[in-house]
């Protein structure tokens, strides 16, 4: 008798361990997108005041190659956020008529995470 209800307890514990990981996935690639625009936006900065102090010229072109590499990886961050935020959305969309999912602390987060998807969509 108990073991189905054990079995949907495990199903459900299952569920609710997938959805933090999910949104702990999401969460770090936003810190890690918003970090490379961060270190792109204080290199362009560094470069301007190397130009503005009359810097080495081979000096200013090494420090423009890591700017290079600073924007070649936002692309990519952001392509590994928008496929993080997609498959949260799926998971919640696939989970949504199970109620310990819906009322757990994370729901509301993840929800919200993936509103993001679509702000990101409809604004790119």
């Amino acid at each position: 008798m108990g073991s189905l209800t054990d079995q949907n307890t495990a199903g459900t514990d299952e569920l609710l361990r997938q959805l933090k990981i999910k949104v702990g996935v999401a969460r770090r690639l936003i810190k890690e997108a918003a970090s490379y625009e961060k270190e792109a936006a204080a290199q362009e900065q560094k470069i301007a005041g190397m130009r503005t102090e009359g810097r080495d010229s081979y000096d200013i072109k090494k420090q423009e190659e890591v700017l290079q590499e600073s924007y070649m990886m936002i692309p990519d961050s952001k392509s590994r956020l928008q496929a993080a935020l997609e498959h949260l959305a799926a998971f919640l969309t696939q989970s949504r008529d199970v109620k310990e999912v819906q009322e757990s602390d994370v729901y509301a987060e993840a929800n919200e995470l993936a509103t993001q998807l679509v702000t990101a969509d409809s604004s790119g």
